[in-house]
């Protein structure tokens, strides 16, 4: 079984304006701290509807901009790997 770590930078991160949006920076990397590219992240709203889809890039970084802040699951899916999920990531308003 290969892991892999999800690992956030500067979570929560808060872009603040009138609409109150959110952003969380992160990169994806195995047990060896290499980078893993075309990691497919899925941020899931907590109790509604809201879905988003990032994937990360060559360097293993991923980004989601201008989402309401709330309650979220985070979860990582990448080939050759076990998926791995959080929950709840609340970014501050």
């Amino acid at each position: 079984m290969v892991f892999f770590i999800i690992c956030f930078l500067g979570l929560p991160l808060v872009v603040l304006s009138e609409s109150k949006s959110a952003e969380i920076n992160g990169y994806i990397e195995n047990d060896n701290g290499q980078p893993i590219l075309s990691a497919i992240i899925v941020l899931t709203g907590m109790g509604n509807n809201f879905h988003l889809e990032a994937t990360s890039n060559t360097q293993g970084f991923y980004t989601f901009s201008s989402f309401p802040s709330g309650s979220y699951r985070l979860e990582v899916k990448a080939s050759g790997y076990l998926g791995q999920a959080r929950e709840p990531i609340e970014p501050r308003q």
